[in-house]
């Protein structure tokens, strides 16, 4: 069975192996490079693009800001001003799209840095960026850009990966928080918890009576003064 064949059978099979190809012709060296860029954790990151490059660049931001950096998405009300010495991803298929090319320009001149990612290295976006990444796009059978778009995401969470992995502590803290609480981590919290508290009849033993009693033995305050009612419901009324 051909790449044509499988794609009218099975069209993920034709997704996955010219995703795979793509993969395999990436510059290492521009993918450290764009990598590297992202080494001052203290810098302000901002994302942008257009369509379905602006969903990939969105995502790529929610990942950066899961690693603990400040990041926001290029246009959003509740983003800053863009300010020298802030960094800006831009992702572009053919770098050429008009309101990119105009935010790289403009950020340019406030001194920020801007990173673009792109199959058109000689594209105008690609002239103005400090750093380009390179999606190199040889042909595709898909819908439209999907190729690129689908590229640039898995570019972009291999630079959150290699960010992370530098980083073992938010590296687990990630990973836990996707997987949820592993069922390794669950005796460890409670031997923790033993060794801080005792064991619950151990507990149980060191609380006062009120407190050991539990929900069954109540105190309120009536019209007439304070009551505790026991589990039978009788009431005693107490002296002020």
């Amino acid at each position: 069975m051909n790449l044509r064949q499988a794609g009218q059978s099975r069209p993920w099979l034709t997704v996955g192996s010219e995703v795979n190809e793509l993969l395999k012709r990436v510059d290492a060296g521009e993918f450290t490079a764009f990598t590297a860029e992202f080494d001052d954790i203290n810098r302000r990151w901002y994302f942008s693009g257009q369509g379905r490059s602006g969903l990939a660049a969105q995502m790529a931001a929610m990942r950066l800001m899961h690693l603990g950096r400040e990041v926001h998405f290029l246009g959003e009300a509740t983003a800053p001003s863009v300010r020298v010495g802030d960094g800006l991803v831009i992702v572009s298929g053919s770098g050429e799209t008009a309101v990119s090319l105009g935010f790289a320009r403009i950020a340019k001149s406030e001194g920020v840095r801007v990173l673009a990612v792109t199959h058109k290295p000689e594209s105008a976006l690609a002239e103005v960026a400090d750093t380009v990444l390179t999606v190199p796009i040889d042909q595709s059978g898909q819908l439209m850009g999907s190729l690129f778009e689908q590229a640039a995401l898995l570019l972009l969470d291999s630079v959150a990966l290699g960010l992370s992995l530098s980083r073992p502590t938010r590296h687990w803290r990630c990973r836990r928080s996707a997987d949820g609480e592993s069922h390794r981590e669950r005796p460890l919290r409670r031997r923790r918890s033993v060794r801080r508290y005792g064991r619950p009849h151990e507990l149980a033993r060191r609380l006062p009576d009120r407190r050991r009693a539990g929900p069954h033995v109540l105190s309120r305050r009536s019209l007439h003064g304070h009551h505790s009612v026991d589990p039978t419901g009788a009431a005693s009324d107490r002296a002020r």
